[in-house]
């Protein structure tokens, strides 16, 4: 399944216990959501939004999983999404996506709405 967030279509969810970015793969903003609701009526909130900037990511150690865990009432997972556009340019829409995205869903609270599932 995939989330549409900010009109950017973000693949996912991955777990957190065995997702690694590393430093040589095409860096991404991932977002952490939280799946809550009925199975049948879900509702996904965006916990977390960041950019990594090319640097390794170890999800299952990384130093705010505890706070990620906390915020979350449902089941946690990680969306990724990695612009098509070649350096410097990626470098710009991965900061205006994720400052966008903290506008319109302001995590740990914002609601993904439904109609954004892809």
């Amino acid at each position: 399944m995939s989330l549409k967030i900010a009109g950017y279509l973000f693949t996912g969810p991955y777990d957190l216990a065995d997702t690694v970015l590393r430093a040589n793969q095409k860096p991404s903003v991932f977002v952490l959501v939280s799946r809550e609701g009925k199975s049948y009526d879900p509702v996904f909130r965006l916990i977390e939004v960041a950019d990594t900037a090319g640097q390794r990511v170890e999800f299952a150690t990384h130093p705010e999983r505890a706070r990620w865990e906390a915020a979350a009432e449902g089941e946690l997972g990680v969306y990724f999404f990695r612009p098509d556009a070649a350096e410097p340019e990626a470098t710009e829409v991965r900061h205006n996506l994720v400052a966008e995205i903290m506008r319109l869903h302001r995590p740990p609270h914002g609601i993904v709405k439904v109609d954004g599932v892809g």
